[in-house]
């Protein structure tokens, strides 16, 4: 009898640690699967941020996790995961920064720009823990650039609001002489008008400017573009004709209206014929073409002129660019028609290209769509 209970106390003992095994084990799984899920939520949102997340092993130097924004920032091709941390980061500096790290147990800040034609600036955060060195990555390209806009913005500004003031007061200061004559006091008034009417247009064009920028509410019609280029055309005649310049205009005969605004679409039209006759020399050829191209109409304005350099086209679209001032006679302009010209098209989702050759001259064209609708 007592054997039997023995037995009895022992299969119910062992029956009682199945059970809580069985619960332990179903409550390690439910942890796992929480800290899976876990798991898969911190990779979503470090893959949702634009920052770049990289952590290193320190026991092998391997990388463990790598977000995608690590993968578009660097431009490393295939998978991070499992390799050595100086097989992905290349750069000398960040690699002698994570050493650092290692041996110091130290967090370190690192700034990367590169001497390429495309600037890249890139800054890494490098943070130590128990295991792991995580690797923060910024790209501040963006940044960056916008700094060097600004500065160079101020800088040109700055020179060209000058150029003009300086002549103004010069010459008002020889038209204080009692002595110069009727013809030289006419020639240097003159002289002042010029530099005056500049400064306004600058100052129009920069007004302008900031407020297609600001993104202004501007008002549309139904508009013909034959109209407007026969409009524009007219009033450029005269430099026309003083120049002997072959003017080609050609329409086509189905091309629908546009919605957009009058006002601003002229000024487009205005500026890019203005360019094609400055830049284009006495006897060239200057030839206005349009297409019907499904949702857009395209008007091309191409010339005879100077052309653009290859490794200057990107920039021709860039407040206060200027095509160097020995290829072309008269080059007085601020540079801010073509910035002009870039932000309206933008501003009404329409497209501008230009396609140049030095020495044989250039083509731009707009697309401008049928049906403009502002966002």
């Amino acid at each position: 009898m007592f054997l039997e209970y023995s037995n009895y106390k022992t299969t119910r003992s062992n029956f009682d640690n199945k059970i809580e095994l069985s619960n332990l084990l179903k409550k390690y799984e439910e942890k796992n699967k929480d800290l899976e899920n876990s798991l898969v939520t911190l990779k979503l949102a470090f893959n949702n941020i634009k920052e770049g997340i990289l952590a290193i092993n320190k026991s092998d130097n391997k990388i463990t996790y790598a977000n995608e924004s690590f993968g578009v920032i660097t431009s490393f091709p295939g998978t991070t995961n499992g390799r050595f941390y100086w097989e992905v980061i290349r750069d000398a500096s960040v690699l002698k920064g994570i050493e650092k790290v290692l041996s110091f147990n130290e967090p370190l800040e690192i700034e990367v720009s590169s001497t390429l034609a495309t600037q890249v600036n890139h800054y890494y955060k490098i943070i130590p823990s128990d295991s792991f060195i995580i690797v923060i990555l910024e790209d501040k390209t963006l940044i960056k650039k916008t700094e060097r806009i600004r500065t160079d913005f101020i800088a040109n500004i700055s020179h060209e609001l000058k150029n003009p003031l300086t002549a103004i007061l010069g010459f008002l200061e020889i038209l204080k002489d009692e002595e110069i004559n009727e013809m030289e006091r006419i020639k240097y008034t003159r002289i002042v008008y010029r530099n005056v009417e500049r400064l306004i247009r600058m100052i129009e064009n920069l007004l302008f400017l900031s407020s297609i920028e600001g993104g202004n509410h501007v008002s549309k019609t139904s508009i013909s573009i034959k109209d407007l280029i026969d409009e524009t055309v007219e009033l450029y005649k005269n430099k026309i004709t003083e120049k002997n310049i072959d003017l080609i205009v050609d329409i086509s005969n189905d091309l629908p209206h546009v919605q957009a605004n009058e006002f601003q679409l002229k000024q487009v039209f205005i500026n890019l014929l203005d360019n094609a006759i400055k830049y284009t020399s006495n006897n060239g050829k200057i030839k206005i073409k349009t297409y019907n191209e499904r949702d857009y109409v395209r008007v091309d304005f191409c010339d005879t002129g100077v052309g653009i350099p290859t490794n200057e086209k990107d920039r021709v679209f860039e407040r206060f660019y200027k095509v160097d001032k020995s290829r072309v006679k008269n080059n007085s302009g601020a540079g801010l028609g073509l910035s002009i010209i870039k932000h309206i098209i933008e501003s009404m989702n329409g497209k501008i290209e230009v396609h140049s050759e030095l020495g044989k001259g250039s083509t731009f064209s707009v697309l401008i769509p049928i049906n403009f609708t502002q966002t």
